[in-house]
């Protein structure tokens, strides 16, 4: 008997649709699409998900989805024909970490073929009758996705973002589920990136990069101009979907970008070449604790913590000194160390007239820090070198000098004006808020950097908000009223309740981090999202917690998740988060209230 469809070929399948039989090759290429295939025929198997588009949706869910795109991620890196055409059409880029979520995404479900298909098309028209139908309904969802420029308009940490798109100037706000992006963005970042939209929410699928503040208008018309071309180009394709065959232009346009921006000149407070110097003594034979005591009586140098800190200009250690160096004493010898040339010769100076007959001045080692940071990043082929405490140790004191004087420094950032100048005005205050965040997430990443608490210089500038109402980590606040606050109102509300600390409380080397921690809990009760957090708290309490120790016990467990996110460059892993929560026990957390 002849296929009822191509009448050429020997019918082998019974086709439900067409009530007769089908050969195998008609069935693979035209089902759902040409032939109308109800959703109990047997050879549809995962692709049933599709007979019913009314009900697709309500299968895709954030694991069907994680596990559909690792499928697929694999099919694409058999497909080497498809592969290279695909890659071929983003062009040279740069191998940077940056590039390959977005180059992922061109290649899987953004370019398309002379025929239209993209990879995700063919990988459902190849694989899908194997696929659970839960996963063909989230690939169903992504072939939907959208890229654009988007707005941050608002943050809650630990559950999602509020995101607006720059193209659209109709569009509302789109509330997004992404836990990881909600600890690294804040309101008035602009992010180029795909979101999907699943059965009860929408997320990214992974490919985004941050735009830096310098290039946003330029990236914002690159992306308008690009759009009006594709509609040329691809006549058929929705409004929302022109840009997602371009991706490649996106990403050259984003790296001239970047290209031409000089990189910063690096300076000490004093104006001073900064570069990483470091004068090596040798201690003589039994004089390590003359060597001691003398520093330990001169009046530029205090003891901080193992070391000594090396400091200059008049008025309180803590308030006008400028820290020039930190000196750290080894067996059998001594360190300084200083962030500039100047400072090195006339440390090493201080020290030999002080410690005459007990040092030997054996070498000096001088590193550019650009060149340092070089020498330690993925380009250079080999593992990063930690710094050394007593590198962190300097950078810190140094940092924490230099930023003691910025609120009243006039900056170029601001046309000349002090911070404290500039938040006189509704306009200023919000250009200060944005340049202290990009110094802050910066300021992270350097040695010694995670020591600094920009709490006091917010304080200084009175850039933390005012909470609508008192926090009190034993009640529970109302959830609306909470999520209704700006995440800066929420977070000054907790950082108030901490300044005096109840007896017992465990000791907070860094207040805010604290803060952002019973933040990031807070809202993730509040949303209810993820749901397994309330029912953790509860159980902890039933065990005996009070409510705030309940709060330290699941900050633990989302300390322990950002750590992994950082640490590893991935996602929030959903299902390690959950399972920290379960190994939660009271008895490990408990303090007095």
């Amino acid at each position: 008997m002849l296929c009822v469809f191509c009448q050429q070929r020997k019918g082998k399948r019974a086709c439900p649709a067409l009530g007769g039989s089908i050969c195998s090759q008609c069935c693979g290429q035209h089902r759902l699409q040409a032939i109308r295939c109800p959703s109990d025929c047997a050879f549809l198997g995962g692709l049933s998900a599709l007979s019913d588009p009314a009900g697709t949706q309500r299968l895709a869910t954030h694991d069907s989805f994680l596990a559909a795109m690792q499928k697929l991620v694999r099919y694409m890196e058999q497909q080497r024909p498809l592969l290279e055409t695909a890659v071929r059409a983003l062009g040279t880029l740069p191998q940077e970490s940056w590039v390959e979520p977005m180059a992922v995404a061109h290649v899987c479900y953004g370019y398309r073929d002379a025929q239209g298909q993209r990879i995700l098309d063919h990988f459902l028209l190849r694989h899908g009758r194997d696929l659970a139908p839960a996963e063909t309904a989230a690939l169903a969802c992504l072939k939907q996705a959208r890229l654009s420029l988007w707005s941050v308009e608002a943050v809650h940490p630990g559950v999602g973002l509020e995101l607006l798109d720059l193209l659209d100037d109709h569009a509302g706000r789109v509330q997004v589920r992404e836990i990881s992006a909600s600890f690294g963005l804040r309101r008035g970042d602009v992010v180029c990136g795909w979101l999907v939209e699943l059965y009860d929410h929408v997320e990214m699928t992974g490919a985004a990069l941050q735009v830096p503040a310098p290039h946003q208008d330029h990236m914002l018309s690159v992306l308008r101009r690009v759009r009006e071309e594709s509609k040329q180009e691809h006549p058929d394709l929705p409004a929302t979907q022109l840009l997602n065959p371009h991706t490649g232009v996106i990403l050259h346009a984003l790296q001239a970008a970047v290209a031409a921006t000089p990189p910063p000149q690096l300076a000490t407070t004093d104006g001073q070449e900064l570069v990483l110097c470091k004068a090596h003594f040798r201690v003589l034979a039994k004089g390590e604790e003359s060597v001691r005591r003398q520093l330990s009586t001169h009046q530029d140098i205090e003891s901080r913590g193992d070391g000594l800190v090396w400091l200059g200009g008049t008025g309180q250690a803590a308030i006008g000194k400028t820290v020039l160096g930190q000196i750290t004493l080894q067996p059998g010898g001594l360190l300084l160390e200083t962030l500039s040339r100047e400072r090195l010769e006339r440390g090493t100076q201080m020290l030999k007239t002080r410690l005459p007959g007990l040092v030997l001045h054996l070498m000096d080692t001088i590193k550019d820090p650009v060149q340092a940071m070089a020498e330690t990043s993925g380009e250079a082929h080999r593992r990063p070198t930690p710094p050394t405490q007593a590198e962190e140790a300097v950078m810190a004191e140094a940092l924490r000098g230099y930023y003691a004087k910025w609120p009243d420094t006039p900056l170029p950032a601001l046309s000349g004006k002090t911070p404290r100048q500039a938040v006189k005005t509704q306009a200023g205050r919000r250009h200060v808020e944005q340049l202290l965040y990009e110094i802050e997430k910066s300021t992270l990443a350097m040695p010694g950097g995670e020591a600094m608490d920009f709490t006091s210089v917010r304080e200084q500038l009175d850039l933390v908000g005012a909470a609508d109402g008192r926090y009190d980590a034993e009640h529970a606040p109302d959830p609306a009223t909470w999520l209704s606050l700006d995440e800066s109102e929420r977070l000054a509300a907790i950082e108030g309740a901490h300044r005096h600390a109840a007896a017992g409380h465990p000791a907070m080397p860094n207040r805010r981090f604290h803060a952002l921690l019973h933040l990031v809990v807070e809202n993730q009760l509040a949303a209810g999202e993820p749901a397994e957090v309330k029912r953790t708290l509860r159980r902890l309490m039933n065990q005996g917690l009070s409510r705030h120790a309940a709060l330290h016990a699941l900050g633990s467990a989302v300390a322990g998740s950002l750590f992994e996110t950082v640490k590893q460059q991935q996602p929030c892993d959903r299902a390690r988060f959950l399972a920290d929560l379960d190994r939660l026990q009271a008895q490990d957390f408990g303090f007095l209230p």
